[in-house]
C-alpha cells in the first residue's frame, strides 16, 4: 500500500491493521518567481524555495473542516495568480516547481482560493505524544457526516490510482459497517 494512502487510512481512523508506517519522505517546492508563500493544511509552511515533509502535507490527523485542504499546497506571491495543486507521489518524489501566472492580468484575476493564513485560532501543537485537542466541529459531526467525509477521501484516493480496486471497496466496507 503507498504510503500516502496508508497515511490517509490512519487519518481516517482506519489504519488499524494496516502496516507499521514507513518513513516519512522530505521534498522541495520551488516557484519561479521564487519568493511566493507556501500554504498546507496547517497554514502558512514557509517561502520558495522551500522543504517539505510529506506529513505537512498528508497529516496523519487534522480538524475535520480542514479536509478539503489535505493533500493540497497553494503558492501565493503578490501580483500573481494563487497556484493550488494536489501533492501527488510524483511531486514527493521529484518535488515541484510551480510555474506563477504573474502577467498583468494576473493581479485582475480573483483568488482561485480562499485567503489561507496561519490558524491563529488553534492551539499550539501539544507535546509530541498528546492526544489533540478535539476541534469544536469535531464534535458536532454526525456519524453518518463522518462516513460521508471517510467515503470522499477514500474515493479520492482510488481516482489518483494509490488504493486498487479491492482495497478501496474493503476499506469501503469497513467504513459502512461501521456502529
Amino acid at each position: 500500500m503507498p504510503r500516502r494512502a496508508l497515511a490517509a487510512l490512519l487519518a481516517l481512523g482506519l489504519g488499524s491493521q494496516a502496516p507499521a508506517a514507513f518513513g516519512v519522505e522530505r521534498f522541495r517546492v520551488d516557484s519561479e518567481p521564487a519568493g511566493a508563500q507556501v500554504f498546507t493544511i496547517a497554514g502558512r509552511a514557509g517561502t520558495t524555495p522551500l522543504t517539505l515533509s510529506e506529513r505537512d502535507i498528508y497529516p496523519n490527523s487534522y480538524p475535520p473542516e480542514d479536509v478539503d485542504l489535505y493533500g493540497i499546497i497553494i503558492l501565493r506571491k503578490d501580483g500573481c495568480t494563487d497556484y493550488r495543486r494536489r501533492v501527488t507521489r510524483s511531486d514527493i518524489e521529484q518535488g515541484i516547481v510551480a510555474q506563477l501566472d504573474c502577467g498583468a492580468s494576473a493581479g485582475a484575476v480573483a483568488p482561485a482560493v480562499p485567503a489561507l493564513e496561519p490558524p491563529a485560532a488553534r492551539a499550539a501543537p501539544a507535546r509530541p505524544g498528546a492526544a489533540p485537542a478535539p476541534s469544536p466541529k469535531a464534535a458536532v459531526e454526525s456519524p453518518a457526516q463522518r462516513r460521508l467525509r471517510q467515503l470522499r477521501v477514500i474515493q479520492e484516493l482510488h481516482d489518483e490510482g494509490l488504493l486498487s480496486d479491492a482495497e478501496e471497496q474493503r476499506i469501503r466496507r469497513r467504513i459502512l459497517e461501521a456502529d
